[in-house]
């Protein structure tokens, strides 16, 4: 797992409506929850033990008498030892016998000798209204071994809790501190692994393309929720798909169905009769209009095949190929609007496609620069270098604002088309795992650019 994993993991714990941070927010609750009812226990047991209590006191005021004797002498041991609760006396003893230090010279405690055998400690506690604990502890001075009597007289229980907070460090803290670290860790990893398959199925949600119909979820085989969910969420996609698909059918089949009735209409207006002025003009508006409304047919047709095209894995054209046939197919229509069209083929493009589609979506490009460019200028169609094909005209170009809105259908941008051309030459793009790209020109004008996939050859 990387640093930036971690982060962003961190990171959603403190996010209220995160999942991963409840989950684990959870883990952490019941982590502290365990550790407040082992300080607990710890804390009543231990202050329950009253002879390990005084045995605890005595050896810690023994630690303080040693660690003062050896750092800075006797005269700093007294000091070392002061409370207001208790009052410690001590003697220090050599093997020998000799009194190494003392602040008892008074001799409260009485004379001491060293214990007959290799004893560390001993204890013993008398209760009235006062307590009185008396014990022997064996120390080090200067490297040296030595025994220490120590007599602690007090009252109430607060001279102990120093030492059940010292318990409470070397017992409870330090054990709790890695082991509560070392849980959060564990938990992170657990509940990340625990979600992996749900990340994976939202990455492969963000990844679907409407235009790649058919494509579904990986169903997680370690996760029996997550793989109902993911199921459920495949039944949904399957359930667009047929609706997207009766809906393009039902596009295909109505436009395929107005073409043979347009015809008609079309012959039938050419053969109204008449020469007066006011029927011709009317005739000729008529068959404007069928016109029209025959290229908005035909295109919808072409985009209910352009959405629902499958292109063969094994099929390979030549853009150079497709581009030349479409550019002298639309030399009549150039020559006719008083404007030119002209093929530049920089290099062969083997592509992966299908010719008619590919042919049809180029067309479409063209015809929309046709339309565009000025009356004596020209279009130019440029194959390569690559697999791709500029369409370049010289007309106002395309302003940045509305360079994706122009791939609407029905967007017509100020021109008397149908709105479909350029959202029929996407889907076809779209289709081969291509992309248009829509760029202007340094001298003015638009240039348009289909791209497709490189092939191995």
């Amino acid at each position: 797992m990387t640093s930036s994993s971690w982060r962003r993991d961190f990171a959603a714990i403190l996010r209220p409506a995160s999942l991963f941070g409840r989950i684990v927010r959870q883990f952490l609750l019941i982590t502290f929850v365990f550790a407040a009812l082992d300080l607990g226990i710890v804390v009543i047991q231990y202050a329950g033990d009253r002879e390990e209590l005084a045995q605890d006191l005595l050896g810690k005021r023994a630690h303080q008498v040693e660690a003062a004797l050896n750092a800075s002498g006797p005269s700093s041991a007294t000091a070392a030892i002061a409370s207001d609760t208790t009052r410690t006396l001590f003697q220090v003893l050599a093997p020998s016998g000799q009194v190494m230090a003392t602040n008892d010279p008074a001799g409260a405690m009485g004379p001491m000798r060293p214990p007959a055998h290799l004893i560390t400690a001993t204890s013993e506690r008398r209760y009235g209204r006062y307590f009185v604990i008396d014990g022997i502890r064996r120390i080090a001075i200067g490297g040296q071994p030595a025994w220490i009597s120590l007599r602690v007289e007090g009252s109430g229980f607060s001279p102990f809790l120093p030492v059940i907070g010292d318990e409470i460090v070397d017992h409870v803290a330090m054990p709790l501190i890695p082991l509560a670290v070392l849980t959060l860790l564990l938990n992170l990893g657990l509940v990340r692994r625990v979600l992996t398959p749900l990340r994976t199925a939202v990455a492969e949600v963000e990844a679907l393309d409407p235009a790649e119909a058919g494509r579904r979820l990986s169903v997680p085989a370690a996760s029996e929720e997550i793989a109902i969910l993911v199921t459920a969420i495949n039944k949904a996609l399957g359930r667009m798909d047929e609706a997207m698909a009766t809906l393009r059918e039902f596009t295909a089949d109505a436009a395929h169905e107005l073409r043979t009735p347009l015809a008609i209409l079309a012959l039938e207006t050419e053969q109204i009769p008449g020469d007066d002025p006011i029927v011709a003009r009317a005739r000729e508006k008529l068959s404007a209009d069928i016109a029209g409304m025959t290229r908005l047919v035909s295109q919808m047709l072409d985009l209910a095949r352009a959405q629902s095209l499958i292109v063969p894995s094994d099929a390979v054209v030549d853009l150079a190929e497709v581009a030349r046939s479409v550019v002298t197919g639309l030399v009549p229509l150039a020559e006719a609007r008083g404007k030119h069209i002209r093929l530049e083929t920089i290099t062969t493009a083997a592509v992966r496609g299908h010719a008619e589609a590919l042919s049809r979506g180029l067309r479409n490009l063209a015809e929309n620069a046709l339309r565009h460019t000025p009356p004596g200028t020209e279009v130019l169609v440029s194959v390569g270098p690559g697999p791709k094909c500029v369409v370049r005209d010289h007309g106002p170009g395309i302003a940045p604002e509305i360079r994706e809105r122009v791939f609407q259908r029905f967007h017509k941008g100020g021109s008397d088309g149908t709105g479909l051309g350029l959202s029929i030459a996407m889907a076809i793009a779209k289709a081969h795992g291509g992309n248009i790209d829509i760029d202007n020109a340094p001298d003015g004008g638009a240039a348009i650019t289909l791209s497709l996939p490189k092939i191995d050859m």
